[in-house]
């Protein structure tokens, strides 16, 4: 197993899927590579009431998720220590709404061995309680061998 493919949010549930990919690539001498897709809409959406304000400062708001979003992935990578050097982040754009769509998108140009990935995202609770959609979505539709951490 040479390649762990890891989507991450900043849900519990991810951390702990990372800290098994961690474990796995210590075990497999294994690369790594951490998405977060970046959606701002809905996180948008959901502070102004479904309702998007056209005086919103549009710039401003995808440079924070951006910024957030590569904190995120950042932070995520320095967990590996002494291995982080083995883990590549990516930060993909998920502005059509699909955030599943642009994960498997992004698996099939990376080929990994291995999709390690939380039970439950962050907006899981609006979207589904008890398997995240996206995890479920990739478990329908990711020929990959597919690791569901709880």
């Amino acid at each position: 197993m040479k390649k762990i493919f890891v989507p991450i949010d900043d849900s519990e549930f991810s951390e702990r899927a990372l800290l098994k990919a961690k474990e796995l690539a210590e075990a497999f001498d294994s690369q790594v590579v951490l998405v977060n897709v970046m959606n701002v809409v809905p996180a948008v959406l959901s502070v102004r009431n479904n309702q998007i304000d056209s005086r919103l400062d549009w710039p401003e708001i995808i440079a924070g998720a951006k910024g957030k979003a590569n904190g995120l992935l950042e932070r995520s990578r320095e967990r590996f220590g002494e291995r982080s050097n083995h883990v590549e982040t990516v930060l993909l754009d998920g502005s059509n709404g699909d955030v599943a769509k642009a994960i498997m998108d992004y698996e099939k140009e990376y080929d990994a061995d291995l999709i390690v990935v939380g039970g439950k995202g962050s907006h899981s609770m609006l979207e589904r309680w008890y398997l995240g959609s996206v995890t479920n979505k990739l478990l329908h539709h990711v020929s990959k061998p597919i690791l569901v951490v709880p």
